[in-house]
């Protein structure tokens, strides 16, 4: 826990339930943009105590031990409440749902907190209108969308108590009003938001980071959250990316050499073409991950990440395939164009990027054969040098959740992880089977862990 004190009596407690990885960093991204702005904020930060919180939720599964889960949510509980905050901030995920849940009932039920609640994150920003106080029946206030800003002004609401105004807050839901489902991205400017790493809220005192350059997807996959994101894309100021990338290659300061770029498709929009510039301007030799649309792959983005790789970096391009079967292309909305993924894939061999692609199980329309017609195309077709394969999620707000029922999905708990090498081309093959004990989807006759065993 580390506390931004002042000298005012108003307690915030800022709360992350992230799933740790080895090599992550403490704080996660998102986490760090809040905590970032809450702290830089001129009209707030003199006037509060910011206590922030980090727990790791994958330290709770033990085996599928519910003791342990218990012990975990009762330990958050204890840490957040010996601040005794005014205020409790947090973000729900996927994989955080489960305890998001147990912590508020413990909070409401067993703790007697009187004080307020408010959450964000995926979990909010896509919940189908009118539907927050049934998934959150104890929580105050809802925020859907980039949280920065409007956090940043229902504090300044709470602090002036002004709460008769804080409906007029874009993006916030007040618990028991008429949810009008809207998001906050009109009040959400991302040049203006203060930088983790500018502020030294996330230490580069490490290798590996997680990165941003812009929020939004230009895509509508029905399985993906991304497809609902907002109604235009937005990009960080160039200025800003700048600063970002020449700090990460200052060797006295950062030992900066793993980038994982998190924007949704890094090779669309305005400036990613600059991006690749920059860190080959500022001499970078480190590893660069980028979720890639391989269909938008061009000339001068492989000249780039060529140059990139002769200086002595390492760029990966993680590119999404999912499935090559049309009838499953078309009612997950990813009508991918084969030819052109092939003749991508035969570009980047020969210039020796490597390129990573995955693909989805549990799709509807899908068995067991058509799967193998994907996963023979990304081995013998594009000749990948990974392939991950993933169970389908279905994911809160998403046009596949809402018509699960139509397609017959069934969701299931799984508590098993499968990683098997492919024999074929020397690739690399990953089942993902569970990451972090989240809802996954089971077909009728397409049992994950039979197809993995056969």
């Amino acid at each position: 826990m580390k506390i931004h004190q002042f000298f005012c009596s108003f307690r915030v407690a800022l709360v992350s339930l992230d799933w740790i990885r080895p090599k992550d960093p403490k704080i996660p991204l998102g986490h760090g943009s809040l905590l970032a702005k809450l702290t830089q904020s001129k009209r707030i930060a003199h006037k509060l105590t910011l206590n922030n919180y980090e727990f790791d939720v994958k330290k709770s599964f033990q085996l599928g031990d519910k003791n342990y889960f218990d012990s975990f949510c009762q330990s958050v509980c204890n840490k957040v409440l010996s601040s005794n905050p005014n205020l409790i901030a947090v973000g729900a995920f996927v994989w955080n749902e489960p305890h998001i849940q147990k912590i508020i009932f413990l909070l409401r039920n067993q703790m007697n907190y009187k004080q307020k609640i408010v959450i964000g994150g995926p979990q909010v920003t896509y919940a189908p209108r009118g539907t927050l106080e049934k998934f959150y029946p104890n929580v105050d206030f809802f925020i859907r969308g980039y949280a920065e800003n409007s956090l940043d002004q229902f504090i300044v609401k709470l602090l002036d108590k002004t709460s008769d105004k804080i409906n007029s807050i874009p993006g916030l839901h007040v618990a028991g009003l008429i949810d009008l489902g809207l998001q906050s991205v009109g009040s959400t400017n991302l040049e203006s938001l203060p930088s983790p790493f500018l502020t030294s809220t996330i230490d580069l005192n490490r290798s590996f980071i997680r990165w941003e350059s812009q929020r939004g997807c230009p895509f509508r996959c029905s399985f993906c959250q991304h497809r609902d994101n907002y109604t235009s894309r937005q990009s960080f100021c160039v200025k800003r990316i700048q600063q970002e990338i020449e700090l990460f290659c200052d060797k006295n300061i950062s030992q900066v050499n793993d980038i994982a770029v998190l924007d949704p498709t890094f090779n669309s929009g305005k400036n990613y073409l600059t991006v690749l510039d920059l860190f080959w301007k500022n001499g970078y030799k480190g590893k660069l991950a980028l979720q890639t649309r391989m269909e938008m792959v061009n000339m001068d983005f492989l000249e780039k990440v060529e140059k990139l790789n002769e200086q002595g970096a390492k760029v990966v391009l993680e590119c999404g395939i999912q499935s090559v079967i049309h009838e499953e292309m078309k009612i997950i909305k990813r009508l991918n164009n084969l030819k052109k993924i092939e003749q991508v894939s035969k570009n980047l061999r020969q210039r020796s990027i490597e390129f990573e692609v995955s693909l989805i199980f549990g799709l509807p329309k899908q068995n067991l054969d058509s799967f193998k017609r994907s996963l023979d195309f990304c081995v013998d077709k594009i000749k990948a040098n990974k392939i991950d394969a993933w169970p389908l999620m279905i994911l809160r707000g998403t046009e596949l959740d809402r018509n699960k029922n139509l397609f017959g999905l069934k969701e299931r708990l799984y508590v098993k992880v499968l990683i098997l090498l492919c024999p074929k081309k020397e690739c690399f093959l990953a089942f993902h089977m569970l990451l972090h004990q989240i809802r996954l989807v089971e077909m009728n006759g397409f049992k994950c862990w039979k197809f993995l065993n056969s």
